[in-house]
């Protein structure tokens, strides 16, 4: 599947005026789902722009294979599950962990991102050096199906209406899209990172853009806004897609 992602790109600074329409079309009933939260940067912006009286009836899920301390109560989800998404339940997996959170993930980081380098930009004397795993650690490993599963037959939570699936996984965001099986169903919207060099990729294994766009069609979705991350160690980029009408 080919698509000119220029036609369809943002480039603008901040959240996109198109991203705050949406979100404000959230109501009461609909669930948001932040994979790969972190800190809860993603879900802050959302909750600035929530109406009142949906701000407090709306289900916000945060999934993330680590429990920040700067996250621990913000208040910025209604739930939060502690463990990596992928497309089978595991006990146990590799996660690689960097000294910066947004770098983390499931697949083992190649020789290009080894190549980056990590910029202190609020020390311009600072010795810059280059990215690293600094461990590897054992994470759980969970569907997105089965966590909703989970949520639904054990609390009062009913996700009916998966608004917004957000992803940001490091590779593996497709991957965990495709996890939600038939939840899939219910999603209007979904936001996903994706790397856009395929000589140079970032992770081992990591979905390709070209597998993205192809696989989101069939699934009944189509990209209604791309931008790119200027300031990515490598190439990389978001794109938001819409369940066609």
């Amino acid at each position: 599947m080919l698509i000119d992602l220029s036609k369809i790109e943002y480039k603008g600074e901040g959240m996109s005026p198109l991203k705050k329409e949406i979100w404000k079309q959230i109501s009461a009933k609909d669930t948001i789902i932040d994979v790969g939260c972190k800190q809860g940067w993603w879900m802050q912006d959302v909750n600035r722009v929530l109406e009142p009286e949906v701000y407090s009836k709306v289900i916000r899920i945060g999934i993330d294979p680590i429990d920040y301390p700067d996250r621990k109560g913000n208040g910025l989800f209604d739930v939060y599950v502690q463990t990596a998404i992928g497309s089978e339940n595991k006990e146990s997996v590799k996660f690689y962990k960097f000294d910066e959170p947004g770098c983390n993930s499931l697949l083992e980081p190649t020789a290009a991102f080894e190549e980056t380098i990590v910029y202190d930009l609020g020390n311009l004397n600072a010795h810059n050096k280059p990215r690293k795993v600094t461990s590897i650690d054992e994470v759980r490993q969970m569907t997105l199906e089965s966590v909703l599963n989970t949520l639904n037959n054990h609390t009062n939570l009913k996700t009916d209406s998966l608004y917004y699936v957000k992803t940001d996984c490091q590779g593996t965001d497709f991957r965990a899209i495709k996890s939600l099986g038939p939840y899939i169903e219910n999603v209007q919207y979904i936001e996903m990172e994706v790397g856009l060099d395929v000589e140079r990729p970032l992770y081992h294994g990591s979905d390709s853009i070209e597998e993205i766009l192809e696989e989101m069609e069939k699934l009944g979705f189509e990209p209604i806004q791309f931008s790119s991350f200027p300031l990515a160690p490598q190439p990389e980029g978001e794109l938001l897609f819409k369940r066609k009408e």
